[in-house]
C-alpha cells in the first residue's frame, strides 16, 4: 500500500503543473496589458499635457512679446522728442514731463516713463518735483558705461526690482541717450509692475501644482503664479532643473521636457517659448501627478488579478481595454470642458471638416454670438468671404505641427472685421489618431493700432505733422535712389522763416508755433502729390520733389513764398520766408546736395530775405 501511495504523487503534482504554468502565464499576460495600458495612458496624457502647457506659453509670450515692443516703440519716440527739444533749446521740465504723463496714460501697460541725467538724477516722470539720487540702480550703470558714440543701442532690461516705497516688483525697461557729442546724456525708461503680469497669469488654468514662469535668458526668475511665499525661490532666483538648461542650450527657441522642480520637488510636463527678439522665457508645467484615469486603471487591474481562469482573463483583459479607451475619450473630453469653459481667451473645438463642436463663453462674447449659436455651424462663418487661406486650410496645415500660429482676419456676427492671432493644435485620442483641433484666438487689433500710432508718432514732427528730420532722411536718400534707377530729375527747397527768433522773443514761443503750424499747413497745401514736406529743424523746412525740373521747382518756390507772404497772423502781421532751390545732379550725396541748397537759402537771407536763390550746380 505504501508503494503503491507513493507511486502515485507524481502523477497529481504532474497534473497540478499545467494549471500552475497556466496560472502564472496568466499573471504575466495581466501584468504586459496593464504595462501597455499605462504606457498608452503616460503617451496620451503628455500629449495632452504639451498641448495645454504650448497654448498657455504661446499665449503668455505673445502677450510679453507685445507689451516689450509697445516699450521699445514708446522709448523711442521719447527719446527722439527729448533729443528734438534738447537740440532745439526749447526743453522745459513741466512741458516734458506732461509729454511723458500724456504717453504714460496712453500706454497703459506701465507704472512711469521717466528721465535719469548723466549724474544719475531723477528729472522726470512722476513726482518729478521731488528729484532721487538712482546712480546705484545696476540699470543706469549698465547704460553710462558704455561705450561713448555706440548709440542709444538696444533697450536694456534690469533685473527684478522690489520699489522702494510700493513694495512691489517690477522690471526697468531703459534706452542710453547721448549728447550731440556721443558723451552720456542720461537714460530714459518704463518701469514695468510684474504684479499685472501675475494677474494675467492666474487666469490661465494650469490644473492642481501647475505653473508659469517668466525668466530671463540666463534663467532668472522675473514672475511666478502660483506665487512662492519662500523668500529664496521668489523673484531674482536662478533654480531650475538642469534638464531645462541643456535643452536651451540645444534648442533656444522652444521646447518640451519633463523634469523635478528643485523649488517644490514637484515633477512636471513643461513647455518654454522665447518671447521674441527678447532675453526672456516663458515656462508654463501641468504636474505628472495629475494625469487623469491612473487610479481607476490600478483599480481595475486588482479586480482582473481576483480571477485566474484564462478565459474570463482574457474577456476581462479585452473588455478593460474597450473601458479604459472610452474612459480616456470621456475623461479627455471632460478636460477640454473645463478648459473651454474656465479660458478668458477664444476657444473653438473643431473637427476635420472644420465644423465648430464647442465654443466656450469667451468665443462667444468676443463674436458676439448667443450661446450655443454657433455649434454645428462651419468655421468659415468666423471668416470674412475674401479670406485667402480658409480654416480647412490651415487645418490641414497643422496635421504636420504640433501647434500652428497665424495672424488672421475674422468677422463678428454684427460684420465688424477684426484681426487676431490664431493658434490651431491637434487633440490626439486615445489611439493617437488627431481628429479635433483646438483654435485659441486673442484679438490683437489694439495692439496693431498702437503699434501703429507709436511708427507714425517716430515718424513725424509733434508739432506740425510733418514728417520729421529722421523720417526726412530716409525720404530724401531713397528719392535720390530712385532718381538714379529711373534717370529721372529731382530737385529740393530748403525754406526758413524771416526773423523767425525775432518773432519768439516779441511774441513768445505760443505765437511760435503758430506761425509754424500756419507755415507748414500753407506748404502741404501747395506742393503737388507725391511730393515730402518736412521739418528740418527750428523754422527751416525742406521739401523734397521727385521727378521735378529746375524751372517747375523754381515756380513752386515762387508760389510757396507768395503763397507764406499772404498769412496774416492776429499778433505778428505778415509774414516772409526764404527759399534755396536746387537741382540734384547724378552720383551726388544727399549731404552735398542739401549743402548746396542750404548755401543758396543762406544768400537769400543776405539779400535781403523773401527772396528765392537757385543753388550752383555742384
Amino acid at each position: 500500500m505504501i508503494d503503491q501511495k507513493t507511486k502515485t504523487l507524481p502523477s497529481s503534482r504532474a497534473a497540478l503543473a499545467p494549471y500552475v504554468i497556466s496560472a502564472v502565464a496568466v499573471a504575466m499576460i495581466i501584468l504586459l496589458l496593464s504595462a501597455i495600458i499605462f504606457w498608452q495612458e503616460h503617451r496620451q496624457n503628455k500629449r495632452a499635457a504639451e498641448t495645454t502647457t504650448t497654448n498657455a506659453a504661446l499665449i503668455l509670450s505673445s502677450h510679453i512679446n507685445g507689451v516689450f515692443d509697445k516699450a521699445d516703440m514708446l522709448l523711442q519716440a521719447v527719446e527722439y522728442q527729448y533729443q528734438n527739444d534738447n537740440v532745439l533749446g526749447i526743453l522745459e521740465a513741466r512741458r516734458f514731463n506732461d509729454y511723458l504723463m500724456r504717453a504714460l496714460k496712453w500706454s497703459q501697460n506701465f507704472d512711469n516713463i521717466g528721465f535719469i541725467d548723466a549724474k544719475g538724477i531723477y528729472r522726470f516722470g512722476k513726482d518729478y518735483t521731488n528729484p532721487m539720487d538712482l546712480s546705484d540702480r545696476n540699470y543706469f550703470k549698465v547704460l553710462r558705461d558704455r561705450p561713448n558714440g555706440s548709440g542709444s543701442g538696444p533697450i536694456h532690461f534690469s533685473e527684478p526690482i522690489l520699489t522702494r516705497t510700493s513694495k512691489h516688483w517690477t522690471l526697468v525697461i531703459s534706452r542710453r541717450i547721448e549728447q550731440p557729442d556721443g558723451s552720456f546724456g542720461g537714460i530714459i525708461f518704463i518701469r514695468w509692475d510684474i504684479d499685472r503680469l501675475s494677474k494675467l497669469m492666474s487666469s490661465i488654468q494650469m490644473g492642481p501644482n501647475g505653473t508659469i514662469v517668466l525668466r530671463s535668458d540666463d534663467l532668472v526668475q522675473i514672475s511666478r503664479y502660483p506665487l512662492n511665499t519662500d523668500a529664496e525661490s521668489g523673484a531674482g532666483n536662478n533654480q531650475v532643473s538642469k534638464t531645462l538648461r541643456e535643452l536651451i542650450k540645444q534648442s533656444p527657441e522652444s521646447g518640451f521636457y519633463t523634469a523635478v522642480s528643485p523649488l517644490d520637488n514637484t515633477e512636471r510636463y513643461s513647455t518654454y517659448f522665447k518671447v521674441g527678439q527678447y532675453p526672456f522665457y516663458v515656462v508654463a508645467g501641468q504636474a505628472t501627478d495629475q494625469s487623469p484615469g491612473s487610479l481607476q486603471a490600478n483599480d481595475r487591474i486588482q479586480v482582473l488579478l481576483t480571477g485566474l481562469m484564462i478565459l474570463i482573463v482574457v474577456i476581462g483583459a479585452w473588455h478593460m481595454h474597450r473601458l479604459t479607451r472610452r474612459r480616456i475619450r470621456a475623461e479627455l473630453n471632460n478636460f477640454a470642458q473645463r478648459v473651454l469653459l474656465a479660458s478668458p481667451v477664444a476657444m473653438f473645438l473643431l473637427d476635420r471638416k472644420g465644423i465648430v463642436m464647442k465654443a466656450n463663453p469667451a468665443a462667444d462674447k468676443l463674436f458676439e454670438f448667443e450661446k450655443d449659436e454657433l455649434v454645428g455651424a462651419s468655421s468659415n462663418r468666423l471668416h470674412p468671404k475674401d479670406l485667402i487661406i480658409t480654416p480647412m486650410q490651415r487645418i490641414q496645415d497643422s496635421l504636420n505641427t504640433s501647434s500652428l500660429i497665424t495672424e488672421v482676419r475674422y468677422q463678428k456676427n454684427g460684420g465688424s472685421i477684426f484681426t487676431a492671432l490664431s493658434a490651431i493644435s491637434g487633440l490626439p485620442d486615445a489611439s493617437g489618431d488627431t481628429n479635433y483641433y483646438l483654435e485659441t484666438v486673442v484679438d490683437i487689433t489694439e495692439l496693431k493700432r498702437i503699434q501703429e500710432q507709436l511708427r507714425e508718432l517716430a515718424q513725424t514732427d509733434k508739432l506740425t505733422g510733418l514728417l520729421n528730420r529722421r523720417s526726412g532722411d530716409l525720404v530724401i536718400n531713397q528719392a535720390i535712389h530712385e532718381a538714379t534707377i529711373s534717370n529721372t530729375p529731382l530737385c529740393l527747397l530748403i525754406g526758413d522763416i524771416d526773423s523767425f527768433k525775432r518773432i519768439n522773443d516779441l511774441f513768445g514761443h505760443p505765437v511760435g508755433d503758430r506761425i509754424l503750424i500756419s507755415v507748414a499747413q500753407k506748404l502741404s497745401s501747395t506742393v503737388r502729390a507725391g511730393d515730402h514736406c518736412i521739418r528740418w529743424g527750428g523754422e527751416e523746412f525742406i521739401i523734397v520733389l521727385p521727378g521735378c525740373s529746375l524751372s517747375v521747382a523754381t515756380n513752386l518756390a515762387e508760389r510757396i513764398r507768395s503763397g507764406v507772404g499772404a498769412l496774416n497772423d492776429p499778433e505778428v502781421g505778415s509774414v516772409t520766408i526764404s527759399l534755396g532751390v536746387g537741382e540734384w545732379t547724378k552720383h551726388e550725396s544727399s549731404k552735398t546736395l542739401i549743402s548746396r541748397v542750404d548755401l543758396a537759402l543762406y544768400k537769400a537771407k543776405n539779400s535781403g530775405r523773401n527772396r528765392i536763390e537757385i543753388a550752383e550746380s555742384e
